[in-house]
């Protein structure tokens, strides 16, 4: 396009992205990927831009190739101590004949008493070459019996996809 200016490298506007997940029913586990109960964010003030993320049993397919920041906020519950409290953020590159772990952060939840909140923060940046083969998948761990908690109005545990630009 004549006197189009690169943004962020990005020539079309068409193929900004930026998208929200949530979890949408607690899930208490030790360990599990998160494969059900997502939803796009859907209430009146959640912003969105472009194509939408899509998802099959958790894996996530990337709308358009190019550099996406993901960040994936856990919040997690449970009574009693709790060793480890972790997320991973899981890509591939073939559609998950082989997977490499991307980012992973753990924390502990030390009060014994009453139910005890926690959260974790992940975030890396992930290079989408080919939508059909390059896609990112979420996981939850813990010492004990953990409570990951969800909700379908407002963000707890969830996970945002920032297209940056083009690779």
């Amino acid at each position: 396009m004549a006197g189009t200016i690169p943004f962020n490298g990005l020539t079309d506007f068409k193929t900004l992205a930026a998208d929200t997940f949530r979890l949408t029913t607690n899930l208490t586990t030790t360990d599990s990927y998160l494969t059900a109960n997502l939803e796009r964010a859907d209430d009146t003030l959640a912003g969105h831009v472009g194509t939408a993320m899509s998802h099959s049993s958790g894996v996530f397919t990337f709308p358009a190739t190019g550099m996406y920041y993901i960040q994936y906020i856990v919040t997690c519950y449970r009574t009693g101590a709790a060793r480890y409290v972790g997320a991973h953020i899981y890509g591939t590159a073939n559609d998950f004949t082989a997977q490499d772990d991307l980012a992973y952060n753990y924390t502990n939840i030390n009060d014994q008493s009453a139910d005890a909140y926690s959260n974790i923060t992940v975030t890396c940046l992930f290079d989408c070459v080919d939508t059909s083969t390059h896609k990112v998948k979420f996981y939850v761990s813990a010492a004990a019996n953990t409570t990951f908690y969800s909700d379908t109005n407002r963000n707890a545990t969830h996970i945002q996809f920032i297209r940056l630009g083009n690779t």
